[in-house]
């Protein structure tokens, strides 16, 4: 669910965000795995649990933000895009030479 919602708001143009939690909940993860196998020295599968519930996290928290809608507003470009004008009379298969 993580790469799912987390794509779809990367697709939709939310990339800054999405960015910013991604690099943030990388990083709590990092600490908490710290603090559960150096500081607490707990077993690795209460580590793997830990992972797993933050991952669940994670999923709730980006299903918020696209259900929520905010994406919707998001220009993927900035300015149309010019569509560039071809001589429609010469045979498209054509070489220069014919």
């Amino acid at each position: 669910a993580v790469v799912v919602f987390s794509g779809a708001l990367r697709g939709a143009g939310d990339t800054f965000w999405a960015m910013c939690f991604s690099v943030s909940i990388h990083w709590l993860m990092f600490g908490a795995l710290l603090v559960v196998l150096r500081v607490l020295k707990l077993d690795p599968k209460i580590a793997w649990v830990v992972m797993v519930l933050s991952f669940l996290c994670a999923s709730v928290i980006l299903f918020l933000r696209y259900r929520g809608g905010r994406w919707k507003q998001r220009r993927v470009l900035s300015a149309p895009v010019e569509v560039l004008a071809t001589d429609h009379d010469q045979d498209f298969h054509a070489t220069i030479d014919a």
